[in-house]
């Protein structure tokens, strides 16, 4: 013979959560986000509000203003958040087209005095760079003459001197392992700029890698803008450029 439950224990409902009026307002006035955020609730109390009778209703908060107000502020911070995706969306297509252009000037040349032609000034023009030097490896020597024009010569290991110094301890293990190089100019910058390294305030350096058993080149672009070019960018776009570069020289210059 089964029996039937008992009733519930009055004070065993007292001690569950909100069991009393008082206990669900103290929740509510604790956390009141926890209603607005929550669509059922929500729109329960909105009910609620709707079924009251007018006469009664003069205590009811208006639920409907504060959720569209809260409505209004998340969806402007959904549009600017889509504004600010579909701008570097843009800036990022633009960047790229950009590059492509530069690659397709490298690679159009027909000689090695248009390909000097072409890094010297028809690059720098799309980039919107100031300054574009190519650097190599090599010794000096008096019999041999300066490279034209944007090449310059470093001597061997300059290229990893140069991009790597400012890394500190073990740069020479880990820092030719970075093809990219985006900082501000040091006062070294006359190393590879020239002259013009005195006006350069910032400086995109890309690893250029000629094929084995010849050493490592650079290309260096530099702008007047100190912060044009700094470490939180990406430089994929420009590796890939690199390696255009390089290709190019390769066919052209003797390194």
């Amino acid at each position: 013979m089964t029996t039937a439950p008992s009733p519930a224990d009055p004070a065993d409902a007292a001690d569950a959560p909100f069991a009393t009026p008082e206990a669900l307002r103290a929740a509510i006035l604790a956390c009141p986000e926890a209603v607005l955020d929550d669509a059922e609730v929500a729109r329960a109390l909105l009910q609620a509000q709707g079924q009251r009778a007018p006469e009664g209703a003069r205590n009811i908060v208006d639920l409907r203003g504060a959720l569209v107000d809260r409505l209004e502020n998340r969806l402007g911070q959904l549009e600017e958040t889509h504004r600010s995706v579909v701008s570097a969306a843009y800036d990022n297509q633009a960047v790229t087209v950009m590059m492509h252009r530069a690659a397709l000037a490298v690679l159009e040349p027909e000689d090695f005095g248009h390909l000097c032609e072409a890094l010297g000034r028809h690059v720098p023009a799309i980039l919107g760079v100031e300054s574009l030097r190519i650097a190599v490896e090599g010794e000096e020597s008096p019999d041999q003459p300066a490279p034209p024009a944007p090449f310059v010569r470093l001597l061997h290991g300059g290229v990893a001197s140069y991009m790597f110094r400012h890394l500190g301890q073990g740069a020479e293990e880990d820092g030719p392992e970075r093809a990219v190089v985006l900082r501000a100019a040091g006062p070294e910058a006359g190393e590879v700029f020239g002259a013009e390294g005195e006006r350069i305030g910032s400086e995109a350096l890309v690893r250029l890698e000629f094929g084995a058993g010849r050493p490592p080149g650079l290309i260096a672009f530099g702008s007047l803008d100190p912060d044009r070019f700094g470490p939180d960018q990406a430089g994929d776009l420009l590796e890939f450029f690199g390696g255009v570069v390089a290709h190019a020289v390769r066919r052209w210059l003797p390194v």
